[in-house]
């Protein structure tokens, strides 16, 4: 093998285990500046990260340097400083992370921690300055010296974390909790880490020696393969928890790489077969507009295409679940907006399952999640939650209760619902292992649509309380109205009982007297008029439940004429219709046809007193979508005064009338979407009526 083909090789196995524990180490980084969590894990993962990235950086460029560091030199010693150094210090920091990973087991002492750092620094002290040759020690004890610490600390870890992990691989909602597969995969990282660090002592050499020597080795190159592999494997507990946000982000970084070293090898090659120094600066001013241009947004555009292919992501679909939420009608309600909002996010975000605790206790659910468990430990006031999402990896945070039931519901996500004006509650989110992480972007729109999922809660909340109050005015208008309604019922009805009660006694004093048989026949007459008011009342007082039909309403009004005939004939009055067919509305058909007939009463009652010669007329015509009745009559007319209270109860110009007539008939048509109105003067009062028009009927 070829020292070229070697250092290409080296340095890649080490180059890309650097770029997946930056995006790492990055990835931790920004979680700590935005959500500030309270436990020191993340903390400890952010600085493992961090010195596990300088570790395999530090290996790369020792390979691209092979032969600046023949013989002892100070680059050398500051180079094999880096590379032994940060391994210890990481494996100081992974024994670090196993002992606070679980939260079955107790937090470390601070002995615990003296013991634990103070090992490291001794080690790292001893390596580092045998590494500058201020300490001398033989190249073998100082190998062996550091080969039993990385290996008996590696043994220490895996026990770490098989003490506190629980059984099974990796599921949804237990992302942050040891499992018997990171104890799996931890190990094998170990057991790689042994094999690598016996290739050189098997050969009787140091893994400085194998890196050095002029002529590149398989076994050199098998030991650089499998510190690369071992730096995958180590990583995998963290990848997994992690896979949405860090897989696109790193294949972009290494895409992006990629591209920016072809383009400069390409360069190079191009401006080497010419000589002409404008011509080279051309190619390379060239190769820069190429790397910000086309290589820049080739990362930002591959990092899409995973999130895309390989986790259901798009731009569109945010901009969709907003618009959804920017859509839900206040007026709905608070449950029906948490309702249609989580089948919604569900369907958008592709998730399993979704579910909002509402302040009250209440929850509305979407798709498949269980949170009875929750429901009754979850403080519904938020109080001692912080008011950002939490993530699987906060909920060691949380009281060891309320941890539990979430990690058994599997839920990935919790997001406080909270206004400006309250705390509405929770959502609780669960999806399956290859969603279970959520990006930057998801993050972001899932708290806009959240936000504004309260602010439309707020209005909901507002409107129903505007809503109750008109309604308490209402009711309590109702309430006066029916008082003063059992007032005027109880006046109306009080003459004829004492009448007829008095007409009674009489009866019953003298039962032979001739006179009886015509106060017989006035309680009869009075009765019937107490039974005409308490008809007229139950009929005002009964609900209106309507039967709508397609109703031809000018065949309603001649049959009404007709029916009312008799009546009409005896009265001597002449009746006018003008009621052509197709003028249809949607109505119930016989409560119509009892507005006709009060109507046509009326007229009669108010023409009983002329000279028999009396006319009404009947009209029925379509205007503006609706259909209109005219009822008129050349009568005395309705006195002014009266006018603007006559479609109220008990409001009668007929010396026995109930005055519930025309109230019921105003009540029937409101029921409908219509209107009813009167036009009167004297020798010509007119009553009309207008009903909407029936679908068909506006064609």
């Amino acid at each position: 093998m070829t020292q070229d083909a070697f250092r290409m090789i080296s340095a890649t196995s080490h180059f890309l285990p650097a770029v997946l524990w930056g995006v790492i180490a990055w990835d931790f980084g920004r979680f700590i500046v935005r959500r500030r969590p309270r436990g020191a894990l993340p903390r400890v993962l952010f600085a493992l990260a961090c010195v596990t990235t300088l570790h395999y950086a530090t290996w790369t460029s020792a390979a691209l340097l092979r032969e600046h560091l023949q013989g002892r030199s100070l680059l050398r010693g500051v180079i094999m400083s880096l590379t032994d150094g940060s391994v210890i210090l990481v494996i100081a920091l992974a024994r670090h992370v196993g002992a606070i990973w679980s939260v079955r087991t107790a937090p470390p002492t601070r002995t615990w921690l003296t013991v634990n750092y103070g090992l490291c620094a001794l080690v790292l002290v001893v390596t580092v300055l045998s590494e500058l040759l201020v300490l001398e020690v033989p190249g073998w004890q100082g190998y062996v010296l550091y080969s039993t610490y990385l290996l008996a600390l590696g043994v220490a870890i895996v026990f770490d974390f098989r003490r506190g992990a629980e059984r099974g691989a990796w599921r949804p909602g237990v992302l942050w909790q040891p499992r018997t597969a990171d104890v799996a995969a931890i190990g094998i990282a170990f057991v790689l880490l042994a094999i690598q660090l016996s290739i050189p002592a098997f050969l009787g050499t140091t893994s400085l020696g194998l890196l050095l020597s002029r002529d590149p080795s398989g076994s050199a190159l098998a030991m650089y393969l499998l510190n690369g592999l071992t730096a995958f494997v180590f990583a995998t507990p963290i990848v997994v928890r992690n896979l949405g946000d860090l897989l696109p982000r790193f294949l972009g970084a290494v895409l992006t790489t990629a591209a920016v070293a072809g383009t400069y090898v390409g360069a190079r090659a191009l401006a080497g077969r010419t000589a002409a120094a404008g011509l080279q600066a051309a190619i390379a001013a060239l190769a820069v507009v190429v790397v910000v241009f086309v290589v820049m947004p080739l990362g930002t555009w591959s990092r899409g295409l995973v999130e895309r292919l390989l986790f259901r992501r798009g731009r569109l679909r945010w901009a969709e679940l907003h618009e959804v939420v920017h859509a839900l009608p206040p007026e709905a309600g608070v449950v029906e907006c948490c309702r249609r909002s989580l089948a919604e996010v569900v369907r958008i975000m592709r998730l399993r399952g979704a579910a909002i605790l509402l302040h009250d206790g209440e929850v509305v659910r979407a798709g498949t999640i269980d949170v009875e468990g929750i429901r009754t430990r979850w403080p519904r006031d938020g109080a001692g939650l912080p008011a950002y999402a939490l993530a699987p990896i906060h909920f060691r945070d949380l009281p060891p209760a309320l941890s539990a039931v979430i990690i058994a519901a599997d839920i990935l996500a919790v997001v406080q619902i909270v206004s400006p004006r309250r705390r509405w509650g929770a959502l609780f989110v669960t999806t399956d292992l290859r969603g279970a992480s959520f990006s930057d972007e998801d993050d972001a729109a899932v708290g806009a649509a959240v936000d504004q999922l309260a602010l439309t809660l707020d209005a909901a909340d507002l409107l129903a309380r505007a809503v109750s109050v008109e309604r308490s005015l209402a009711h309590a208008e109702k309430l006066a109205a029916i008082g003063e309604l059992a007032a005027r019922f109880a006046h109306d009805i009080r003459n004829p009982v004492t009448a007829a009660r008095s007409l009674a006694q009489q009866l019953a004093r003298d039962p032979t007297a001739p006179e009886n048989a015509e106060h017989a026949g006035i309680i009869l007459e009075e009765l019937e008029r107490v039974e005409r008011q308490v008809r007229g009342l139950l009929r005002f007082a009964r609900r209106e439940e309507l039967r709508l039909e397609p109703v031809d309403v000018g065949a309603l009004a001649r049959a009404t004429v007709k029916d009312l005939g008799g009546r009409l004939l005896g009265a001597r009055v002449a009746v006018d219709l003008d009621t052509a067919d197709g003028t249809v509305a949607r109505a119930d058909r016989e409560k119509v046809r009892h507005v006709l007939v009060n109507l046509l009463e009326n007229a009669l009652d108010a023409l009983g007193n002329g000279d028999g010669d009396g006319r009404v007329s009947v009209a029925v015509a379509r205007d503006d979508g609706m259909a209109v009745v005219r009822v008129a009559d050349d009568g005395p007319g309705i006195p002014a005064e009266a006018q603007a209270r006559i479609f109220e109860p008990f409001v009668s110009l007929k010396p026995n009338g109930t005055g519930l007539g025309l109230a019921i008939a105003k009540r029937t048509v409101d029921a409908h979407g219509g209107t009813i109105a009167v036009a009167s003067r004297p020798g010509a009062t007119t009553f009309e009526v207008r009903l909407p028009l029936a679908a068909e009927a506006r064609a």
